[in-house]
């Protein structure tokens, strides 16, 4: 009779192999459902408030969903979208010259600290590490 019992318990574990694989494909569908709901939030949260009233946001706050439908942000970007080009002209030639810039004075900080006959060689290897360490 034990060992009858034993072949059953055997037999019929607690959770089958199929229910194995599944329960955790639901739990990693839920989280990816969650992180993608919480990527996708602010996205939808800018289109609402772009067709809402300047009043409506300062009254109620922000919302997915406009409390006072209007066009008003989109007239304002026809009429005035050469200011619009101007500023992200301005934007674009800013970070591409900074990029430029910051590149090439690495790059001369990088040559002399990679040859092995540069005397202040441990000085400044130190100098860079220090800083970056306490955000110089």
């Amino acid at each position: 009779m034990e060992t009858q019992n034993r072949r059953q318990a055997k037999k019929s574990p607690s959770l089958s192999l199929h229910a194995r694989r599944v329960i955790p494909q639901y739990i990693l569908n839920c989280v990816f459902i969650l992180i993608c709901f919480v990527c996708l939030y602010p996205l939808v949260l800018v289109v609402g408030i772009s067709f809402t009233d300047e009043t409506a946001i300062a009254i109620h706050g922000f919302s997915p969903i406009p409390k006072q439908f209007s066009l008003e942000a989109y007239r304002f970007l026809i009429r005035e979208g050469a200011s619009l080009l101007r500023a992200y002209g301005v934007t674009i030639l800013s970070t591409v010259l900074g990029t430029i810039c910051s590149t090439l004075v690495i790059a001369l900080y990088a040559y002399p600290l990679s040859r092995p006959d540069f005397p202040l060689r441990k000085f400044f290897s130190r100098f860079v590490f220090f800083t970056m360490l306490f955000s110089g």
